[in-house]
């Protein structure tokens, strides 16, 4: 069982999914990550701004405490030096400042990587007519994205999926992330069958059916 998801949360979506497969000819693959990358860039940054601040401290300090007195470089340095160290070891110690502090060009980058990585550990891309569907979640960046193999795309334009995006991440904002997950497997079953992607007689379940997860 996930740190996720509860063991009924997981037989809940597992059961989504069987329900979906049979009756469509894709294959869909529910991932839901804590999140896609440690941001390590983050930690300078955030030494940056400690060592700054800790600067403007000493100054206003110095500028409006009359018993503020020091004069000497050394402490400025060891101070601002102290600060940066804090800085650089904060998102360590609390992980969530490293997404925090990420911009939201490196969180984008971050999840489309991070789910191409995946589709390919775990071989979406192996069915035989190229119809596996990757629905991936990343709980930290609040992103999610509709990964499909070459026979659907083939069907399906990429932009056909953001309803079904945006409608499951705001599921996610609103501690619903089960029920949005589960109403995101229904959308694209709908999507799949609108384009054709019924099941055929001889099909054959070709990917596991259970929730890829950290």
């Amino acid at each position: 069982m996930s740190a996720i998801l509860t063991k009924q949360e997981e037989q809940q979506i597992e059961s989504a999914v069987k329900m979906a497969e049979s009756k469509i000819s894709g294959e869909i693959v529910p991932v839901i990550l804590q999140k896609s990358h440690h941001y390590p860039s983050t930690k300078y940054k955030l030494a940056l701004i400690a060592s700054v601040v800790m600067f403007l401290i000493i100054i206003a300090g110095d500028r409006l405490l009359s018993g503020f007195n020091l004069y000497d470089p050394i402490y400025y340095f060891s101070l601002s030096y102290g600060a940066a160290v804090l800085g650089f070891l904060a998102p360590v110690l609390f992980p969530i400042l490293a997404v925090s502090f990420a911009s939201e060009k490196e969180k984008s980058h971050a999840v489309v990587q991070k789910a191409e990585t995946i589709f390919l550990e775990n071989e979406v891309f192996n069915t035989k007519s190229r119809t596996g569907i990757m629905l991936f979640i990343s709980l930290a960046e609040r992103r999610a994205l509709v990964m499909a193999d070459t026979g659907i795309n083939e069907k399906v334009d990429q932009s056909t999926w953001d309803d079904l995006i945006v409608h499951l991440i705001d599921s996610i904002k609103r501690n619903q992330m089960v029920t949005g997950i589960t109403e995101a497997i229904a959308s694209a079953t709908q999507i799949l069958l609108d384009n054709g992607f019924t099941v055929d007689a001889d099909d054959i379940n070709e990917l596991p059916d259970n929730i890829i997860t950290d």
